[in-house]
């Protein structure tokens, strides 16, 4: 998630902004991406869009999708505000990162 979210970084110091086009609705990049890249099995798939409440020359979540359940964390969420969360399926919003990631 690190380096998906410093090439978005890197993207929008060049652009102003996170979006593939400018004053575009769709974030830069190929997405979603695989967690290991193929021909490895995929434990998540990354996807990205803007923040809530914010619009892509501002803000980008990236959520690292489990491909098996995983109760106690869910979806991992890295904004790059440089908040860290989780969205267990029992959550119907993200909550803060557990202790134990």
């Amino acid at each position: 998630m690190l380096g998906a979210m410093l090439g978005l970084e890197r993207h929008a110091l060049a652009t102003v902004s996170f979006a593939g086009e400018p004053g575009g609705a769709v974030v830069a990049g190929k997405w979603p991406l695989p967690v290991p890249v193929p021909p490895a099995r995929p434990r998540h798939w990354i996807n990205a869009s803007a923040c809530p409440d914010a619009g892509l020359e501002r803000c980008v979540e990236l959520r690292a999708v489990p491909q098996t359940l995983d109760a106690s964390r869910g979806t991992l969420i890295l904004r790059s505000t440089g908040e860290w969360l989780a969205q267990p399926a029992f959550a119907p919003t993200p909550l803060p990162l557990p202790q134990a990631c």
